[in-house]
């Protein structure tokens, strides 16, 4: 089941617990305060932001942004459940028009590079590998 993530205290406390988890991060080095992460649930940039249940057991989240990115967040152990859940969103929401250099036709996901078990999900249900991206970090 897909349950909308809503500004309640519950639903920022799982997500809280479940970014601290995370095993992999793209965008940021370093944990938001608590409060930080309230502000942000409540003004989320995110056309959707979606906790996935299954009997009744929240088991991970993802977003779709305006540039038809998808980010997802599950334990390795919920990995099974990706087909299932990348099928569900195709049928449940479609890509945002193209906009030359803006936004592709197609939904796609960043994935972390150490994160293995995730990109081998993708290339299983058929997904194409189309860029690898670089921080410039100043010195």
């Amino acid at each position: 089941d897909f349950v909308d993530v809503e500004d309640t205290d519950d639903h920022i406390e799982i997500l809280y617990s479940s970014l601290l988890d995370r095993k992999y991060i793209i965008s940021h080095e370093k944990a938001p305060s608590y409060d930080e992460h309230i502000d942000f649930v409540k003004n989320h940039p995110y056309r959707a932001w979606v906790f996935v249940k299954k009997e009744k057991k929240i088991n991970g989240n993802f977003y779709i942004h305006q540039d038809n990115s998808i980010g997802i967040h599950f334990n390795v152990e919920h990995f099974n459940l990706l087909p299932a859940i990348f099928e569900m969103i195709l049928k449940k929401w479609k890509p945002l028009p193209p906009i030359p250099s803006v936004r592709n036709k197609n939904f796609f996901v960043n994935a972390p590079s150490k994160n293995h078990e995730l990109i081998n999900t993708l290339m299983e249900i058929g997904a194409n590998h189309i860029q690898s991206s670089f921080l410039l970090k100043e010195h």
